[in-house]
């Protein structure tokens, strides 16, 4: 029998306890840390939120969800101007409702054929978004799954900015290598003692020789006025980017109520020269990994003396595996240090169709995007 639902408006977040029944229970990987919860959407898309509250459209299905999708409004800067954005995420949907029958036809196009009234996702995506454009919100991005990646782009109009290309890295520890295959079993001790010992002490030998001479490392957040004097000198001029002052900091990483992130600020002679923020997160029941969510430097500071910190902080934590996006023109400088980071799946950064976001394939124009600034991390 065909799943009928009917999408619902749920701004409100009146239902959002059970959204996150449904997520977890369908998406979320068995003995993986949770993905969801209800602080979290009220975090996001609450009034909390410094740049205001979100969007959400759940489908219904004998009053249970059956689907979902959300806009986060986002404060960014571009091309020099502050402007509020959003970010389209969450959008999941039940695999047996995607071939369901929706109750009534859309306002939008009432034709049967539509894919408005054939995809529970097509829906659910056209009406969050046309409520967020109504209130002004004209640059939406979003970092689709392989899955939802063809909807976005065939039937939703969106466009993948071709000359922006991102990618996952990953670093994987002898942890790794013992848990997920056996074969490594006792004789892992050289890979045990080459990463720990030999690579992370090589290179920190390096660094702090003549890489990190005057340099601090703080595991707090810097204080507010430290945070918004930097972010004023290192903000960009032009492109693509998130405002990143101390309220965004803060509120993302710090009042997350979801995720615990660890701060790497560090000094340069007592001055701020740069904030780097990771987690932990358990992916499954037995493999532990922490993603470096985001960084904002001081062009003295080089990134790959960043990343072997991370690394350096972390490597009696047990963990298996290491991750962050980046461009791909930046690897090549961050393996040169020794940091072994593997090219793994590229990262589709897609966007509305709009004049700008379709000009930012056009011409060569800074983007700075992370791990951070989206909600998957």
């Amino acid at each position: 029998m065909s799943v009928i639902w009917k999408t619902v408006n749920d701004d409100g977040l009146l239902l959002v306890d059970k959204t996150v029944h449904f997520l977890q229970k369908e998406f979320c990987p068995l003995g993986a840390d949770n993905i969801w919860s209800t602080e979290y959407f009220l975090w996001k898309l609450g009034q909390n939120n410094p740049a205001g509250s979100g969007y959400m459209s759940v489908a219904l299905s004998k009053n249970k969800v059956v689907g979902s999708i959300s806009i986060t409004k986002k404060r960014l800067l571009i091309d020099g101007v502050n402007v509020i954005g959003g970010e389209v995420g969450d959008s999941y949907s039940l695999p047996k409702a995607r071939r369901g029958t929706p109750a009534e036809m859309s306002s939008i196009n009432s034709n049967p054929r539509s894919f408005l009234n054939r995809s529970i996702f097509v829906r659910l995506v056209s009406e969050v978004q046309q409520r967020a454009e109504s209130d002004g919100i004209n640059c939406i991005y979003g970092t689709p799954n392989k899955n939802s990646y063809p909807g976005y782009i065939k039937r939703l109009g969106y466009i993948n900015i071709e000359n922006i290309k991102y990618r996952t890295y990953s670093h994987y520890t002898a942890s790794f290598f013992q848990k997920k295959y056996s074969f490594f079993g006792k004789k892992s001790g050289i890979f045990v003692d080459f990463n720990k010992n030999i690579l992370i002490g090589c290179n920190n030998l390096l660094s702090h020789v003549l890489i990190g001479k005057g340099i601090d490392i703080d595991h707090n957040i810097p204080s507010l006025d430290d945070i918004d004097i930097f972010w004023d000198k290192v903000k960009p001029a032009s492109g693509f980017s998130l405002i990143r002052d101390s309220k965004y900091w803060e509120y993302r990483y710090k009042k997350n109520p979801i995720s615990e992130y660890t701060f790497h600020s560090i000094y340069r002679h007592g001055l701020m020269a740069g904030i780097i923020v990771s987690r932990i997160r358990r992916t499954t029941s037995n493999l532990k990994s922490v993603y470096i969510a985001e960084w904002m430097l001081d062009k003295n500071i080089s990134l790959n003396y960043c990343i072997l910190e991370v690394l350096d902080f972390y490597k009696k934590k047990n963990i298996d595996s290491f991750h962050f996006i980046s461009q791909e023109s930046d690897i090549s400088l961050i393996n040169s240090f020794g940091c072994l980071f593997f090219p793994r799946k590229q990262v589709s950064i897609i966007f509305t169709d709009t004049d700008f976001n379709r000009s930012l394939d056009k011409r060569d124009t800074n983007f700075d995007f992370y791990l951070g600034s989206t909600d998957a991390v």
